[in-house]
């Protein structure tokens, strides 16, 4: 359990994670680029959805009211990209590596993403090395 105070409460952050996947729906977001939106891993955003009891930090709910225009209900007040006051430039950080779910990569498979190489050769079989690419 974490030792961070909560930030909502069982009703607020069930109508938290209502509100952001509604907003990610209608802007036809997978979770994967909602997350990158929010600056959070795929994983985190599908804990906030479940409400799960990983709740997000204020920096998550500051960037989904600034990049979706919405507002949540926490600790019994209203907030709103407004409520946050004016934005601070955004910092590059290195972006964390997404890893692909199975069935998204087999989605993007292509034959141009296959590389074969005849390692050895025997009389009764052939040894291949086949190397698959899974580049965006």
């Amino acid at each position: 359990m974490s030792t961070r105070s909560k930030i909502f409460t069982e009703v607020e952050y069930r109508d938290f994670a209502r509100t952001l996947d509604q907003a990610r729906r209608a802007r036809g977001l997978s979770v994967t680029d909602a997350a990158a939106v929010l600056g959070i891993t795929r994983q985190s955003l599908h804990l906030y959805l479940k409400c799960s009891e990983h709740q997000p930090r204020w920096r998550v709910i500051e960037r989904a009211c600034r990049s979706w225009g919405v507002s949540f209900v926490a600790q019994g007040k209203s907030w709103d990209k407004s409520a946050f006051g004016r934005e601070r430039p955004r910092t590059i950080t290195p972006q964390a590596v997404q890893l692909l779910l199975l069935p998204e990569a087999i989605e993007r498979l292509e034959n141009a993403s296959f590389e074969v190489e005849i390692l050895k050769k025997e009389p009764s079989c052939i040894y291949l090395e086949l190397r698959v690419k899974f580049s965006g």
